[in-house]
């Protein structure tokens, strides 16, 4: 959970407060360019979870879900790369250039999510009884998403002082730590816990 927390709370500002800034204000795509790069990204998470049930359904939730963070996290570091000035001037502005290298990285970072939220949603529907699991995911959600309005806060005080694409890079590279450390360090416990847990709850059912 704390893992979730510190990665909501680095991720969520790019995607809320730095992407429409960079994209509208920055880059200056038209409406229906940044509605379009909008869309990629729930396309690559439809896209991912088509996948997983053509080809991946068999593997295990460990290796999905951390070969998705890691490629995810990559992802995004590209994608705060595509922010800086001269990445801009590389690709000609909101050039229909700039849209494609933009739509193809988002396309694939909504990929790379799926391999991480669709497993992880099926262990934990996997461990919890079905009636208490909308009360479950309640509180899983609220928690997870509870210190994002602070990120929020945090990065539009920031962008009043620094270039929107170090402030971008500067968070990715800390989730990039994050989730070294955790796949590192963690994610092989998390997920014995988890099998654990299912074959209590597989002993206790009738």
């Amino acid at each position: 959970m704390g893992f979730a927390l510190v990665v909501n709370f680095l991720a969520a500002p790019i995607f809320a407060v730095l992407c429409p800034y960079v994209m509208r204000i920055v880059i200056k795509f038209t409406a229906e360019q940044y509605g379009l790069l909008e869309t990629s990204f729930m396309g690559g998470i439809l896209l991912g979870n088509i996948l997983i049930g053509a080809l991946f359904a068999k593997k295990k939730a460990e290796n999905l879900l951390v070969k998705g963070l890691i490629f995810e996290t990559i992802l995004l570091l590209i994608f705060a790369v595509l922010m800086f000035p001269q990445s801009i001037a590389f690709f000609l502005g909101p050039s229909w250039r700039m849209f494609g290298a933009i739509a193809l990285v988002s396309v694939l970072m909504g990929i790379s999510n799926a391999f991480v939220t669709t497993p992880l949603n099926v262990e934990f529907q996997q461990l919890v009884p079905t009636e208490y699991r909308a009360r479950v995911f309640s509180v899983v959600e609220v928690m997870s998403q509870g210190i994002v309005p602070i990120g929020y806060g945090m990065v539009g005080i920031l962008l009043d002082k620094l270039p929107a694409h170090w402030i971008a890079f500067s968070l990715t590279v800390l989730i990039l730590i994050s989730v070294l450390l955790f796949v590192a360090k963690y994610s092989r416990v998390v997920f014995m816990e988890f099998e654990n847990k299912k074959k209590e709850v597989e002993m206790n059912l009738p």
